[in-house]
């Protein structure tokens, strides 16, 4: 039988979607995989939660626990002149800490790290996001969000884990992104789908849509300062890309 496999990725939302081909590469080989999360983000297992596959509260107790812990301190004080390329392997698990490998591996940014620390291409990472959408969800969003017959509507994000920026979009209607208790963001990918255009920061919302494939205008504002753009190298749709907005955007919304 094969060895468990446990990933360390215990958040965000756009990294634990981007690393779905890595965890499906070890899925496919007969590995179960485990993938502790924040309390918070439990509600991973509904969508992306499948067969050899499940997302775990990493503060409630699960098999192997307390080795998966002592992995992760180790994984967290590697130094560069320490680090190993590949998987660490026990006799017990297979231990994958693509969270913290951008601290200390050849790849200095963040998304792209976790790919090069396995040796993988992670070019078409967006092939491999199968999640599963609560459709009755979706539904209920649309008509709370009253979106469905209000003619083009902008999808605006100014939200991400470590930022919150202001934003909003002259000439349209604006429907912000924003935490509404019993709604995921998976239950978003409606609200994508209808969407005429969209502007967002850096974060999980650009995951989502390039799963999505949306042929709308797509903007993607830094929240860094400096500007800069980790995800840039990993999006294969025409995103347009700016450094932090000042004042009102407007955007071609009948551009394809």
């Amino acid at each position: 039988m094969a060895k468990p496999c446990f990933v360390h990725q215990p958040c965000g939302v756009g990294d634990i979607i981007y690393i779905q081909k890595i965890i499906e590469l070890f899925r496919a080989k007969g590995h179960e995989v485990v993938v502790p999360v924040r309390p918070d983000l439990r509600w991973m297992q509904q969508h992306l939660g499948r067969p050899g596959v499940s997302y775990v509260d990493m503060t409630a107790p699960f098999a192997k626990r307390d080795l998966f812990a002592q992995l992760v301190r180790r994984s967290e004080n590697v130094t560069p002149n320490q680090a190993l390329r590949g998987a660490w392997k026990t006799d017990q698990l297979i231990f994958l800490p693509l969270g913290p490998c951008y601290r200390w591996c050849g790849e200095p940014n963040v998304m792209l790290s976790k790919y090069w620390l396995l040796d993988q291409d992670g070019s078409d990472w967006a092939d491999y996001v199968h999640f599963s959408r609560n459709r009755e969800r979706e539904q209920q969003l649309l008509q709370l969000l009253d979106v469905e017959n209000s003619g083009a509507f902008c999808l605006v994000n100014g939200h991400g884990s470590t930022k919150k920026l202001n934003l909003s979009v002259a000439g349209v209607r604006n429907i912000q992104l924003r935490l509404i208790e019993g709604f995921t963001l998976f239950d978003w990918a409606a609200v994508v789908e209808r969407a005429s255009a969209i502007v967002t920061i850096d974060t999980s919302l650009v995951l989502l849509v390039e799963v999505l494939r949306p042929r709308i205008p797509l903007v993607v504002i830094s929240r860094c300062d400096p500007p800069e753009f980790q995800i840039r190298p990993i999006v294969r749709l025409p995103w347009r890309f700016m450094p932090k907005a000042d004042g009102k955007l407007v955007v071609d919304h009948d551009a394809e």
